[in-house]
């Protein structure tokens, strides 16, 4: 298990920002969003496919959806406190694996 430096990733601290996410964002190396409080996300409207990690209240890793495709929604399991959006691909890229910790600062 290790801990991947997260604390550049913008965080969508209001639920304006929660409900918009990444929508109408193309994929590109900056497509990062952190979404705390949150079990559920979807797809609709997105214009790429990006990944999805599901983090537990200590930030840990608990599942990984890689290249979520356009037009769906994904539920993390009960254990799931938090989403991670991140580029399609981005997650293998960084070695990141069920159960590692995503370094997070203070949120």
């Amino acid at each position: 298990m290790r801990s991947h430096d997260l604390r550049r990733v913008p965080v969508a601290s209001s639920i304006a920002r929660q409900i918009v996410g990444l929508l109408g964002k193309r994929a590109h190396s900056d497509l990062f969003l952190f979404i705390p409080r949150c079990r559920a996300i979807h797809t609709w409207f997105m214009q790429s496919a990006i990944d999805v990690v599901f983090l537990d209240s200590a930030h840990k890793v608990v599942e990984i959806v890689e290249g979520a495709r356009p037009w769906r929604v994904f539920r993390g399991p009960r254990s799931a406190r938090a989403v991670l959006e991140l580029p399609p691909g981005h997650a293998r890229e960084i070695g990141l694996s069920i159960g590692d910790t995503a370094n997070l600062g203070d949120r």
